[in-house]
């Protein structure tokens, strides 16, 4: 059980675990993100080739 915006929530198990399985397959994400500190999305996007 869990609680989300003040209501408790119950899940499967069954479906739990073909979650976690699945998200356990996810291929890492080699991607570089840089330290952006603050700066203004338009700037950040520089970073990237986009």
């Amino acid at each position: 059980m869990f609680l989300a915006i003040g209501k408790g929530f119950e899940v499967d198990n069954d479906f739990l675990s073909k979650v976690n399985q699945f998200i356990s397959e996810i291929d890492k994400c080699n991607n570089y993100f840089p330290i952006l500190n603050g700066e203004h999305e338009k700037d950040a996007s520089e970073y990237f080739d986009l």
